[in-house]
């Protein structure tokens, strides 16, 4: 790991926790709050999410975070409505980014769903605010999960436009995460 990149906690078994290296970074507490909504609709986290970022804005500043997860519920699985065995083998990368500067420029969610490799195949924006509510985060996770389609003659499924209507609001702390991710850049 890098000097601006650590891991938080999560082995998809236990409660995460975020590490003491990630404190340095504005949007840990935020990251931490979608792990425990991604758990509280019973979507199991798969690996630890990482969250990492450069601060010099003249280098092209940014924040990021990575939370990898199996967007259908755990307790829906055995059910009638589960999808097929292997629809999600790789699970769901939800991806979080805030660029220092440029026209993209601010929090920005999105999706991939991961290769067999472990790359990421085309990102595809998740249809929540930047700084949305990690219930809606959640929300988003479960209902591409639940709403993919199928991929000409590939096997492979494709994810939704994220372009519709947004889900949810703003994370409740919204205003001091953006504060601190602005001043991280600035100090």
């Amino acid at each position: 790991m890098g000097p601006h990149e650590s891991n938080l906690h999560a082995d998809g078994l236990t409660r995460t926790a975020v590490s003491e290296a990630t404190a340095g970074l504005p949007h840990s507490a935020y990251v931490q709050a979608v792990v425990e909504a991604l758990e509280a609709a019973h979507l199991r986290v798969r690996a630890c999410p990482r969250a990492w970022g450069c601060p010099d804005k003249d280098s092209h500043g940014y924040l990021y975070a990575e939370i990898r997860v199996d967007p259908y519920p755990v307790h829906d699985r055995d059910g009638p409505s589960a999808p097929p065995s292997g629809e999600w083998p790789n699970g769901l990368d939800l991806i979080w980014r805030w660029l220092a500067d440029g026209p993209e420029s601010g929090p920005l969610w999105q999706c991939s769903e991961p290769n067999d490799d472990g790359s990421l195949a085309r990102e595809y924006a998740l249809p929540v605010s930047g700084c949305a509510a990690p219930a809606a985060v959640a929300r988003a996770a479960l209902e591409i999960g639940r709403s993919r389609v199928s991929g000409p003659g590939t096997g492979r499924r494709s994810l939704p436009d994220g372009t519709g209507d947004l889900i949810g609001g703003s994370w409740d702390r919204a205003d001091a995460l953006t504060a601190a991710c602005t001043e991280w850049f600035t100090r």
